[in-house]
């Protein structure tokens, strides 16, 4: 092995130590942004939690009103028909 052989076994080990080490920084940055990712979906997933139950919430107090207005108009229906019998008396 003359000495141009030495130096382009060096040169070549280094290319690959380059090398992997950038793929090694390459894999650390995809990890950091995969993390990033996880979290930013487990925070979407307990805002959507948090709005369905408002949602819920909200449908709860709309089906209380709907009953409401429903045994408002039915007394309503009643008080008219009595109005209706004591004009007619």
């Amino acid at each position: 092995m003359d000495l141009d052989d030495t130096e382009t076994g060096l040169s070549s080990a280094q290319n690959q130590r380059s090398r992997l080490l950038q793929s090694t920084s390459v894999l650390d940055n995809t990890s950091t942004r995969l993390d990033n990712a996880q979290a930013m979906a487990a925070e979407s997933e307990a805002v959507g939690a948090g709005i369905l139950q408002s949602l819920f919430g909200q449908r709860i107090q709309l089906e209380g009103a709907r009953d409401g207005l429903d045994e408002a108009d039915g007394s309503i229906g009643r008080a008219q028909g009595t109005i209706k019998k004591m004009v007619r008396q």
